[in-house]
This record gives structure tokens, sequence and C-alpha cells, in this order.
């Protein structure tokens, strides 16, 4: 009986980490994406099971979205953004291979 309790709460401890550290990387993606200006490229992208999109401008930091339909960023656009907003602005390759400007792009709730 004392075993059965014990896993379940073992169990429940382990979950609570789990979604803290998620909780906890969220905001510090956030924070770090606000506070700073970015100048940079997107490296690589996640898709999470058609939920979310990660598009990583550095090797820790990426911008998050629920969005997955329609417009999105591809690897390779450049992204520009000042200091203490979360709008930002997005330059894609032409044909010729020079960057050009494509869209604006604001993030909610942050």
């Amino acid at each position: 009986m004392k075993t059965k309790t014990f896993f379940r709460y073992a169990i429940f401890i382990t979950f609570s980490f789990i979604i803290g550290y998620f909780i906890f990387k969220a905001k510090s993606n956030s924070e770090h994406f606000v506070k700073n200006k970015i100048n940079s490229k997107i490296i690589r992208i996640y898709n999470y099971e058609n939920k979310t999109l990660e598009f990583y401008y550095d090797e820790k930091y990426c911008i998050t979205t629920t969005d997955t339909k329609g417009d999105t960023l591809i690897i390779g656009d450049s992204i520009n953004k000042e200091k203490n907003t979360s709008k930002f602005k997005i330059f894609r390759k032409n044909k010729f291979g020079n960057y050009e400007y494509f869209d604006e792009y604001q993030i909610s709730g942050l």
C-alpha cells in the first residue's frame, strides 16, 4: 500500500518538474526575444505534431507560434527586430540571391 502511494507521488512530482521546465523555457525564450535586438537568420525549424512551430534564430533561442497554417518562415529568412518590442521584420532571398523585405510580424501575448 505504501509503495503505491510512493509511486503516485513520484509520478506527480516528475510530471510537475517536466511541466515547470517547459513553462520556464517558454518564459525565458519570450523574455530574451522581447528584450534584445535581433539580426539573425532562421537556422532550423521544428514542427511539433502540427500544434506548434519553433523557428530557431540561435542555437538556444527560437520564435514559437501555434499558427501552423498558411504563411510561415523558412530556413534562411533574415529576422530584424529592435529592442523591447515583439514586432519584427522578415527579409527573404529573391531569385537573384539578394534579401528583400517579405513581411512584418507581431507576436501577441508576450
